[in-house]
């Protein structure tokens, strides 16, 4: 099965430290999202009943693959993962159950006007347009499931809830006109083959069927146990506030920075912090919160110091700042216990 990935809006939990080289200023580094529902957080044993309704038996078969799949790796390379699940195999500690809501897969037909060269004169020269009318096909998918997971030991704890995904492509003429895969309820996303796996390759009903039968088990995957995705932060531009004797060491530290040498760049960093004279100054605070951020993951509040001093000392909002804020701020309420 397609390793399928499509990430609502989680909780970042005990991000992985490892950072590797990207672009100008970005810094990408592994992290680790934590589960929402984490049935299985010792690896005990699950069993998956086969789920109720159409295609349930067929969703079965896909989910048990993608939990006992399910692993966390040190780095984007997949090296040195640990496998966290186990799957219907020993006795269960964990049942998980359900039922599959939608699986359906309709046809709308349609007509679309289509503007071409009718006459040219030369490569890339036309002389003349004209219209035609092309007979198109829409195809359009949902596929709706709810599951259930009961821990048997210890008060039977229950966790519970809806996944719903839909997909549509369109055919004109027999050709691809381009498609949508994504949550329900219009919270679709423009296809992403890098997170799909299925942009360009979904061309019949029953491929989108199974595209998005493998979204919801994928997206259960992610509910229930953690998991790896690439994360991207950038250092702020410009040295503002940093005192003028301190810029030429400042300016050394972003050379290493670009280039992903974070040990080098935020040793440097934190050594100008040293001084009170920098500390008020919006950059350096910034930019030492993207420091520990990457660097000191399992610990998100020092981070969100930094930012929010930033924050703090800005006369006006920073868009960079206050994403930084929204992205950690959710990190240091998750390990405080308030989410």
């Amino acid at each position: 099965m397609r390793n399928l990935k499509f990430c609502a809006v989680l909780l970042l939990a005990a991000l992985s430290a490892f950072v590797f080289p990207a672009h100008a200023n970005d810094i990408r580094y592994q992290a680790r999202i934590a589960a929402l529902y984490p049935i299985s957080p010792n690896g005990e044993p699950i069993r998956i009943q086969e789920f109720g309704g159409q295609d349930g038996a067929e969703f079965t078969v896909v989910l048990e693959a993608a939990l006992g799949s399910a692993t966390l790796c040190k780095d984007q390379n997949g090296v040195d993962c640990e496998k966290l699940l186990t799957v219907n195999s020993g006795s269960p500690a964990v049942i998980m159950q359900g039922d599959v809501l939608d699986s359906s897969v309709y046809n709308q037909n349609y007509t679309k006007e289509d503007r071409y060269c009718s006459a040219s004169s030369g490569l890339f020269k036309c002389e003349q347009y004209s219209t035609r009318t092309l007979s198109c096909q829409k195809v359009t998918g949902s596929y709706a499931v709810r599951w259930k997971a009961t821990q048997l030991a210890g008060g039977k704890k229950t966790s519970f809830q809806n996944v719903k995904y839909q997909g549509e492509y369109s055919v004109c003429e027999g050709k691809m006109q381009g498609g949508l895969l994504g949550l329900g309820g219009g919270a679709q996303f423009s296809g992403d083959p890098l997170r799909t796996g299925f942009v360009g390759d979904v061309s019949s009903p029953s491929e989108l069927l199974g595209a998005l039968r493998g979204m919801a088990a994928e997206r259960v995957r992610e509910l229930v146990a953690p998991y790896n995705k690439a994360v991207k932060v950038k250092f702020m531009d410009g040295s503002g506030g940093v005192a003028k004797d301190s810029r030429a060491t400042y300016n050394s530290a972003m050379v290493f920075a670009k280039a992903a040498r974070l040990d080098r760049a935020c040793s440097m960093l934190k050594e100008l912090y040293n001084s009170e004279e920098n500390q008020s100054s919006v950059t350096l605070n910034y930019n030492l919160g993207v420091c520990d951020e990457a660097m000191l993951p399992d610990d998100p509040s020092r981070a969100y110091e930094y930012y929010n001093k930033a924050d703090q000392l800005s006369t006006k909002p920073i868009k960079m700042i206050s994403n930084a804020l929204d992205r950690i701020g959710a990190l240091v309420r998750q390990s405080n216990g308030i989410d």
